[in-house]
C-alpha cells in the first residue's frame, strides 16, 4: 500500500503536471501503457496503424446509417494507450472550442468556464511559434490577447509543402470567390475562415504530445506508474480514498490524501466508475457489484464528431518539389464554416487531404487506418494510380444525435453499443510499471 496526496489517470498529464508545481505534493500518475513510439513525433506518421500493443482496439457497433463502407460496418475509435494518450498519434491539430460555447456553459450556471475565465489557461500552457505577436492580428502576427510564449505546449503552423504549395495558394483564391477569407488565426477573436490549421508541434517541427510537453521534466514529487490499469476507484461512506489498480499482474492499492483525478478518456473512465460502484443501479446490478452511488448519466451522452469522407477529386497540384517528411502536407489546411449563415459560429470544420500517385504506401495506410472494407480500399486504391488525389474532409461541429455506451458480448470486439462487459472488465496482461514508484518511501 503507498500513499500519495493526488493519484491522477495518463490522460491528466496536465493536471499531474500543474499539481507537481506545488513541491509539499505528492502525485502518482497511472498509466495503462508504455512511452510512445519514437516514430510517432514525425509528423507524416499521423494515421499510421496503432499496433495492438498501443490500441485499446474500439470500434463502434454496426450502423445502418453510418460506416458502411467499413470492415463489418464498424469506423475504428482510434484511442492510444501510451503516456500521452491520442496526442501520440493524432493529426495534431490545435483548434479551441469556440468562444460562444464557453460563454453558454457559463451562462447555464458553470462559474468560471466563460472563455475570459479559461483564456488565460490556454496562454499558459502554449508556446506560440506560428507568427509573432501583436497587439493586433494581421496576415502576418496574430492577436497577443489570445496566445502565449513560453508554456509547455508548442503551438505552430506546417512550413509550405513544396508538393502542396501552388493547391494551398489556388483553394485560398476559391475559398475568399465563395465568401470565405483567409484567416491566420482561428483560435483569435475570429474562428471561421480558411486557414493553415495550428499544429502541435516544435521548432524543429516534430510532434509535441501531451506527455513531452508536460512530463517530460517532471519533478521528483511526480512519480509515475506504466503498464498499469486502473480497474476502480475505493470509496469510504462515498468519499473516494483510493484507487486499485493491476500492477504485474497483482492487484496494488494506493492511497490519497488529498483528491483522486480520474480522466481515462470518454470509453474508458465510465467503466473505472461503474467497477467502482458509481453508476445506473440495474446495470450494476446486473454484473453483480455493489451500489456505492446511483448515478445514471454514466456512459450516456456520449456525442461524436461525423465526417465525410468519400468526396475526392482529381487535381493537378503544380509540384514545385518532393513532399516534406516533416508535415502533414496539406491535410493541415482548412478552416471553419457556419454553412447557414456565414455567422461567426461555425457548424462545419472542413480539412483537406492528399493522396499522391507516387504516394509510397499511403493510399495503403490510409485505407487501413480508415478500416475501408476491400471494395472500397481498392476503389480509392485504383483511382491514386491514375492522378493525385485532393479529398475534403467534412466535419459536424455539434452533433445532434447522442450515444450510449452500452453492453457488448464479446470483449475481442469492444464495441460502443452492444455489451457493457469490455467496460466493467479489467482482466487485461500487464508487464509492469515503473520500479521506482514502489521504492519510493512515503
Amino acid at each position: 500500500m503507498q500513499t500519495r496526496n493526488y493519484v491522477s489517470g495518463s490522460a491528466g498529464s496536465v493536471v499531474a503536471s500543474r499539481l507537481a508545481e506545488d513541491a509539499s505534493t505528492s502525485i502518482l500518475l497511472i498509466e495503462a501503457g508504455g512511452d510512445p513510439d519514437p516514430l510517432w513525433d514525425i509528423p507524416s506518421n499521423a494515421g499510421s496503424p496503432i499496433m495492438d500493443e498501443f490500441s485499446w482496439n474500439w470500434n463502434n457497433a454496426p450502423s445502418e446509417t453510418a460506416c458502411r463502407g467499413m470492415n463489418e460496418g464498424q469506423c475504428k475509435y482510434h484511442r492510444n494507450k501510451a503516456l500521452g494518450g491520442c496526442s501520440d498519434v493524432n493529426m495534431m491539430l490545435y483548434a479551441r472550442g469556440n468562444s460562444k460555447d464557453y460563454d453558454e456553459w457559463a451562462e447555464q450556471g458553470n462559474e468560471g468556464w466563460s472563455y475570459e475565465d479559461v483564456l488565460p489557461f490556454f496562454k499558459k500552457s502554449e508556446d506560440f511559434l506560428a507568427y509573432p505577436l501583436s497587439d493586433e492580428q494581421s496576415n502576418n502576427t496574430v492577436d497577443r490577447k489570445y496566445h502565449g510564449t513560453g508554456g509547455p505546449l508548442s503551438v505552430n503552423i506546417f512550413q509550405d509543402d513544396l508538393k502542396t504549395a501552388e493547391m494551398r495558394k489556388q483553394l485560398k483564391i476559391a475559398a475568399a470567390e465563395n465568401g470565405l477569407n483567409f484567416n491566420n488565426d482561428c483560435n483569435g477573436a475570429i474562428q471561421t475562415g480558411i486557414t493553415d490549421l495550428p499544429v502541435t508541434v516544435d521548432q524543429d517541427f516534430l510532434r509535441d504530445n501531451t506527455a513531452k510537453a508536460f512530463l517530460q521534466n517532471a519533478p521528483d514529487n511526480l512519480k509515475i506508474c506504466k503498464y498499469s490499469m486502473v480497474d476502480k476507484v475505493i470509496l469510504s461512506s462515498k468519499k473516494a480514498v483510493a484507487v486499485e489498480f493491476s500492477y504485474k499482474n497483482e492487484i496494488k492499492t494506493v492511497y490519497a490524501r488529498k483528491k483522486i483525478v480520474l480522466s481515462a478518456g470518454a470509453f474508458n473512465t465510465p467503466g473505472i466508475l461503474e467497477r467502482s460502484g458509481i453508476g445506473n443501479p440495474s446495470i450494476l446490478e446486473k454484473h453483480g457489484i455493489k451500489l456505492n452511488h446511483a448515478l445514471p448519466g454514466v456512459g450516456e451522452n456520449l456525442q461524436d464528431h461525423y465526417y465525410l469522407a468519400g468526396n475526392f477529386y482529381y487535381a493537378d497540384f503544380h509540384p514545385m518539389g518532393p513532399p516534406n517528411m516533416l508535415s502533414t502536407s496539406i491535410s493541415s489546411f482548412g478552416g471553419f464554416v457556419d454553412s447557414l449563415s456565414f455567422g461567426p459560429v461555425p457548424d462545419i470544420m472542413f480539412v483537406f487531404s492528399a493522396i499522391f500517385k507516387v504516394d509510397h504506401g499511403v493510399t495503403a495506410q490510409y485505407t487501413n487506418y480508415a478500416n475501408f472494407n476491400k471494395s472500397l480500399a481498392a476503389y480509392y486504391s485504383q483511382r491514386a494510380e491514375k492522378g493525385d488525389i485532393l479529398s475534403i474532409l467534412l466535419t459536424v461541429l455539434k452533433p445532434g444525435e447522442h450515444f450510449l455506451l452500452t453492453e457488448q458480448t464479446k470483449r475481442a470486439k469492444s464495441s460502443i453499443r452492444q455489451d457493457r462487459e469490455f467496460i466493467l472488465s479489467s482482466d487485461v496482461k500487464m508487464s509492469g510499471c515503473l520500479d521506482v514508484y514502489l521504492s519510493v518511501p512515503v
